[in-house]
């Protein structure tokens, strides 16, 4: 989580799991996370309604990214890709699976989605 020490989630666990069991942490990042408050957050926003009729609402990937190496440069990291849930093919349920894919109308709605948000930030 943005903001936990290590010592701090050893603690938590530690708290949930009992004496009994011994903690050890070996491997661990500080957590990240961008502002919404932006004009590219702003732009996302729009190119989601734009084109899909939704609200955009930002959620949490859990494990790790290659954004703990660039947020602490300043840079923002998001993950905006468009997909649309679709019947046997739901990208969440295939995302790292043996049979991981994505239809060709998500990859169209995705690659728009890239596209119209390079373009609003290029103005």
């Amino acid at each position: 989580m943005p903001g936990v020490s290590k010592e701090a989630f050893a603690l938590e666990v530690q708290a949930l799991v009992g004496d009994e069991v011994q903690i050890e942490v070996y491997e661990y990042w500080d957590g990240s996370a961008s502002s919404f408050d932006n004009d590219l957050f702003r732009i996302m926003k729009d190119v989601t309604r734009k084109l899909t009729g939704a609200e955009l609402v930002p959620y949490m990937a859990t494990g790790a990214s290659d954004a703990r190496f660039a947020e602490p440069l300043g840079v923002k990291v998001y993950g905006f890709g468009l997909m649309r849930n679709e019947d046997k093919a739901n990208p969440d349920d295939l995302m790292h699976a043996h049979d991981e894919r994505i239809s060709l109308s998500n990859i169209d709605l995705g690659l728009r989605a890239l596209y119209e948000a390079v373009m609003q930030m290029a103005i």
